[in-house]
């Protein structure tokens, strides 16, 4: 594992950080490291629209929204039916 030294950290962040260690039972340090493990792990916005963009690249024919909205409306109308059906059949006693 590689070393950091951070200089100029604002107090107040080091304060966030001290306040979270100890509510989670942590070390300054453990908090530092899981905090930048996290926030390294989080996909940026250019990364997410690039994503985007194959994405669609490999559909070759987009529903669009109004297909998509039907869909769910379909969808939740034939759920709905199912979950009527189910709650009144008749039970067996």
């Amino acid at each position: 594992m590689a070393t950091l030294h951070i200089r100029n950290v604002p107090e107040e962040v080091v304060e966030v950080l001290k306040g979270r260690a100890n509510r989670n039972k942590h070390s300054l340090n453990t908090e530092v490291v899981e905090t930048l493990t996290e926030a390294a792990r989080r996909s940026r916005v250019d990364e997410i629209l690039e994503n985007i963009d194959r994405i669609q690249a490999r559909i070759k024919h987009p529903p669009t929204g109004e297909q998509i909205a039907e869909g769910l409306r379909r969808d939740r109308e034939e759920r709905a039916e199912h979950l009527w059906r189910v709650a009144t059949r008749p039970r067996d006693e």
